[in-house]
């Protein structure tokens, strides 16, 4: 059986090709990772933002609950804050509203900022604050009756 053969004449450019091919798919290659590289720095950059968001409003519902007199559960009311966390300028409101029969209070938390690709964003949680849940708390702390023990015994 005979082995055919091929001159050294007809690859010469053959291997030029594959070494333009190679490159070409290197080059293709790298542009993709690159561009992978950045989306997943933007997406990171914008997931780190919203946490820090979430974290503030949870910060601000559990300052709202922290009142210690009937007074200080009466002035929870609508306002707004700038927060500058983490080089992101957030902007934390918050709106009330009372009810009466059962008297308590529905908190709206929406905090706002500007991301790092300028598109506006925000998230808002909600929570309800009812005047005797703090008060109560510090009533059986502060004021047992004579003789007991504000503290169960063991």
């Amino acid at each position: 059986m005979k082995i055919p053969s091929i001159s050294i004449q007809s690859q010469r450019g053959f291997m030029l090709l594959e070494a333009v091919i190679a490159v070409a798919i290197i080059g293709f290659g790298s542009v993709a990772l690159t561009k992978m590289q950045s989306t997943v720095f933007v997406n990171s950059s914008i997931a780190k933002q919203q946490s820090e968001a979430t974290h503030l409003a949870q910060k601000k519902i559990e300052e709202l609950r922290n009142f210690t007199t009937i007074d200080t559960y009466n002035n929870i009311t609508n306002s707004t804050d700038t927060v500058t966390a983490k080089n992101t300028q957030y902007t934390v409101s918050w709106s009330t509203t009372t009810y009466t029969d059962p008297n308590y209070k529905k908190i709206n938390v929406n905090v706002a900022w500007l991301s790092r690709t300028n598109e506006s964003r925000s998230i808002s949680l909600s929570s309800i604050i009812h005047q005797a849940q703090t008060l109560d708390a510090i009533k059986v702390l502060t004021e047992a009756p004579p003789g007991s023990s504000p503290v169960p015994s063991t």
